[in-house]
């Protein structure tokens, strides 16, 4: 892929780049793309860097990104950022400057050191994943994950992304009382993915002990994000 010159797409509020082969890496910024409000990337491959500094974009999706290793971006108008199934063959670093942030969807493997966001005071939506087979060290992708929702206390919606090779337990209405929960099931090669989405008004940044008791009740067995 190889983008023209400054100016061109002067007017341009959104970018879809799916299906594209990259050469190594991407840069965009505001003299490229002075408007672009809303950026896609995904089902691509060779993208292995990847640079932002787009002042204007308030929405951004990253997936399927797999040979992703590295990504610098600074949005200062960011409201929404989702990032999924990047980053799975090696990660370099990664450093996201966005005051802005609203929602956070970030399933993947989060490390301090390696994978760096700003304050966000104003981030209320957090995604993050708990695994039973992940990629390297379960006890250090899980670990990570809790650290990145300990980062951020002021939240008020938490979506819990567990994923796990058998479930002994049929779904079933579980009541907790201090919290909202809603879940959703999905398969794919042979693995149960649950989506929770969990309400933490009253929580702060960790869940409740009812929360995790009702995780490891539906799993059957002990599970917990830390």
């Amino acid at each position: 892929l190889s983008l023209p010159p400054s100016g061109v797409f002067a007017k341009l509020r959104e970018l879809h780049l799916v299906y594209v082969r990259f050469n190594g890496e991407l840069t965009l910024d505001d003299a490229m793309l002075p408007s672009l409000e809303w950026l896609d990337i995904g089902k691509s491959r060779g993208l292995a860097s990847l640079t932002l500094r787009l002042a204007p974009l308030t929405l951004m999706a990253l997936h399927d990104l797999r040979w992703l290793r590295r990504l610098n971006a600074v949005l200062p108008g960011l409201k929404e950022l989702s990032v999924s199934e990047c980053f799975l063959e090696h990660l370099d670093g990664v450093s996201i400057v966005a005051d802005e942030m609203e929602q956070l969807r970030w399933p993947g493997f989060y490390w301090p050191g390696l994978v760096y966001f700003s304050r966000m005071p104003r981030l209320r939506t957090l995604c993050v994943s708990v695994s039973d087979f992940a990629h390297g060290s379960r006890e250090a992708f899980n670990q990570g994950s809790q650290m990145l929702l300990n980062r951020y206390p002021s939240i008020h919606h938490l979506e819990l992304r567990v994923v796990i090779k058998t479930v002994s337990a049929s779904p079933s209405s579980v009541y907790c009382s201090n919290c909202k929960m809603g879940y959703q099931f999905s398969c794919c090669h042979g693995y149960v993915q649950i989506v929770f989405n969990i309400c933490t008004c009253h929580l702060g940044c960790k869940l409740s002990t009812e929360c995790v008791i009702w995780l490891q009740f539906f799993i059957g067995k002990s599970f917990s994000i830390a």
